[in-house]
């Protein structure tokens, strides 16, 4: 009989210590899931800008442009062709103490309420916990001319270079994103994208 009991209670021992580990887990899969959507997200500026392959990073107008670069856009506009690419580096913040796993953001990014490129992360980022921060470069790949079709070569030459100044000037781009986490093997998302510019916070 005493044997049953001792049977019985390291039965009820054993199931106390699973229920006990699975809460355990349970637990720290639902702080990553809060530490995630509490991540700060900030604009960090634009680099590395190519208009038609011709690097305009460093040019401060147009009129600065050499009459090679200058003939060499012109040539591609003329093609049907304007392509513009660059750098978005965006700041990832995690003022929680666990760490943050990004799996992947889905962005797209508007000029004047026009949506000129849109596209995904394909790295995870790891964000460390206690303010640990990351950047996230955000490549965009667009073409004026199908973006702002009609528009004139220097319509789009000044645009391109408004993009430029969008240092000093970022409120003329709204960036869009919407991030996702991968836990146990399923995807979850946020509902949403959100904006950011100069400084944001996801809630």
């Amino acid at each position: 009989m005493d044997s049953v009991k001792n049977y019985y209670k390291i039965i009820i021992l054993l199931l106390t210590v699973a229920v006990g580990f699975l809460l355990f887990t349970t637990t720290r899969k639902c702080t990553n899931i809060g530490s995630l959507l509490m991540c700060h997200f900030r604009y960090e500026g634009i680099e590395d800008v190519k208009l038609s392959g011709i690097n305009i990073s460093k040019v401060k107008r147009a009129s600065d442009l050499g009459f090679t670069d200058l003939a060499f856009i012109t040539s591609s506009y003329l093609s049907g062709k304007m392509p513009l690419e660059f750098i978005v580096k965006i700041e990832v913040e995690n003022p929680n103490e666990d760490e943050a796993v990004v799996d992947r953001i889905d962005w797209f990014l508007e000029m004047n309420s026009v949506v000129m490129a849109r596209g995904f992360t394909e790295d995870a980022l790891e964000v460390p916990g206690n303010n640990g921060k990351q950047f996230v470069p955000l490549k965009v790949v667009t073409n004026l001319m199908e973006v702002f079709s009609g528009e004139s070569r220097e319509a789009l030459i000044n645009l391109a270079f408004s993009i430029v100044g969008a240092d000093r000037d970022p409120t003329i781009l709204t960036f869009k994103l919407k991030p996702t986490v991968t836990i146990n093997g399923k995807e979850i998302s946020s509902k949403e994208y959100f904006e950011i510019s100069n400084s944001f916070m996801y809630e």
